[in-house]
């Protein structure tokens, strides 16, 4: 091989690295499941603290996960709250059972926030939403025999929101109006009461990270009435990213130089 073709081999090699995808935690479809496996005889143990006061939307500092406490890291997926001056001790909960343990959240937090440990995109491809009537939720869509509906419920105040977003870190969450953000790209809602598993739109195939909250109730200074939710099989994927196009400069420098490499090989045979 000459030097000519290894120079062109360099060219198209650097266009196609521009043109490409970045690298990304997740590659192929997994599971946050807090602590179960089917047909094993011992459940993980993931969920090993009572409470997680970790702020999954804030950047760590140093080779911490979260700052402000402890998050949840599985399968390179870090599960936290946000960061919230209105209620600094916001924290989740460890729920379901030992044999199939879930992540709660009820009022004194500003909602479950999740993103890759890397920062990279995934795709949200579905979540277990567990929010039946109780004495902590007393605003679900149905009574506790899930076919009565509730007279406390009002659809229009009563849901949960869920949002994509195209950056890893949103660390002003609390401040906003809970729905309208600059760098949110995906949204989805599901009524308070559900209890089922939830398929995301395709607009949550290509996010960096996810935050899901009660109605109204972005923070926990917001958050003066009860509810209560407990989520499971976080179930992520590749991100779905169509071809990055390449700047039109990028191409001209190297249409150019390939014509130049053309014209040097074009020389001695004119010459001749």
């Amino acid at each position: 091989m000459n030097k000519t073709k290894l120079v062109y081999g360099a060219v198209f090699g650097l266009l196609a690295s521009v043109a490409g995808s970045a690298n990304a935690a997740i590659t192929s479809p997994t599971v946050v499941d807090f602590g179960y496996k089917p047909n094993r005889t011992t459940p993980d143990t993931v969920l090993t603290a009572g409470a997680y006061y970790g702020k999954a939307n804030v950047a760590p500092v140093g080779a911490e996960i979260c700052p402000e406490g402890d998050c949840v890291l599985q399968n390179s997926m870090v599960i936290g709250t946000i960061g919230d001056p209105t209620g600094p001790n916001a924290h989740l909960h460890q729920g379901g059972s030992t044999a199939d343990r879930m992540l709660a959240y009820h009022n004194d937090s500003g909602g479950v926030y999740f993103r890759a440990d890397d920062m990279s995109a995934f795709s949200f491809d579905s979540i277990k939403i567990s929010s039946p009537y109780s004495g902590e939720n007393p605003l679900a869509k149905y009574l506790a025999d899930g076919v009565t509906l509730n007279p406390d419920h009002d659809s229009t105040l009563d849901y949960y929101e869920i949002l994509g977003f195209d950056t890893a870190f949103n660390p002003d969450l609390w401040n906003g109006d809970g729905t309208n953000y600059s760098t949110a790209v995906a949204y989805q809602t599901i009524y308070n009461g559900f209890n089922d598993t939830l398929s995301l739109n395709e607009d949550f195939r290509n996010v960096k990270a996810v935050w899901i909250h009660y109605a109204g109730a972005q923070n926990v200074g917001l958050a003066q009435f009860p509810f209560k939710v407990q989520i499971d099989n976080i179930a992520v994927s590749a991100p779905q990213v169509t071809s990055v196009p390449v700047p039109a400069a990028v191409w001209m420098f190297g249409s150019g130089l390939l014509g130049l490499l053309s014209l040097g090989r074009r020389k001695p045979a004119l010459s001749a």
